[in-house]
């Protein structure tokens, strides 16, 4: 393998950002045709185009059952069947799942994650008005929505009736945050694989982690990146991060 090929690799098994796995890509694609590793770059990917990428240089090795066929009509046979794998993968990308109901936890997510204190001692939390029109924009498309948090403060109760949100759990800590959600798909009628939640710290990993769409921000802690499949935002916690994983999936 080249220095290019090994120098993308390990780049890509890095980086946490569609659009630098594209800049990448684009350094030298042909260098995906040189690299034995193209299986991990694939599932690491959260880019469509970063896919069909590592199809297309991954066409060498697609495995081809034995077949009768003369030399010139196999090379079009395997042509062909690589084209089929190639459609049906991009089919597999470019479906959504069902989406019926919409979480977001709120500290790191719908707020930055700081603590804000008045002189009186009275707790402040600021919240960002795109995140607040993605939670109106999803109910308007008829996605039930819910806030989800570990804390139990007015302030949040008194956000979700301004939002409007269908559910409302809070105190909801050490996999609570997962029970909630099971809660909430009892009531609806509704599977897992059709929740998505938006989360950035390890009291959501579970919830993150069966959801059928999971997403977290661009700062979130190190263990919700790693877990797989993730979503990860290019927009910080209460910076909009939540009206960005709504666009995905309204889009």
């Amino acid at each position: 393998m080249t220095k290019v090929a090994a120098f993308i690799t390990l780049n890509y098994a890095k980086t946490q950002n569609v659009l630098e796995e594209e800049r990448l890509l684009h350094l030298n694609i042909k260098a995906l045709e040189e690299t034995e590793n193209v299986e991990t770059i694939y599932v690491k990917s959260n880019s469509l185009l970063i896919k069909e990428a590592v199809l297309k240089a991954n066409y060498a090795k697609v495995k081809m059952q034995e077949t009768s066929l003369g030399q010139g009509e196999f090379e079009a046979d395997k042509l062909t069947i690589y084209f089929k794998s190639l459609a049906e993968a991009q089919k597999q990308l470019l479906q959504k799942p069902n989406i019926r109901l919409f979480a977001t936890d709120v500290d790191g997510v719908l707020t930055d994650a700081g603590m804000y204190y008045s002189e009186s001692g009275e707790e402040l939390k600021k919240f960002n008005t795109h995140d607040g029109m993605g939670l109106v924009l999803l109910k308007k498309a008829g996605i039930k929505t819910a806030i989800i948090t570990s804390e139990n403060t007015q302030m949040v109760e008194n956000r979700a009736k301004k939002l409007k949100v269908d559910y409302l759990y809070q105190g909801k800590k050490y996999g609570g945050k997962l029970s909630a959600i099971l809660e909430m798909c009892e009531k609806e009628n509704i599977a897992l694989e059709n929740v998505a939640y938006i989360g950035d710290d390890i009291n959501c990993f579970d919830a993150l982690s069966n959801v059928g769409l999971a997403a977290c921000p661009a700062n979130a802690q190190p263990e919700i990146l790693s877990i797989p499949n993730i979503h990860k935002m290019a927009k910080n916690g209460g910076e909009g991060c939540v009206r960005e994983f709504s666009r995905m999936i309204l889009a």
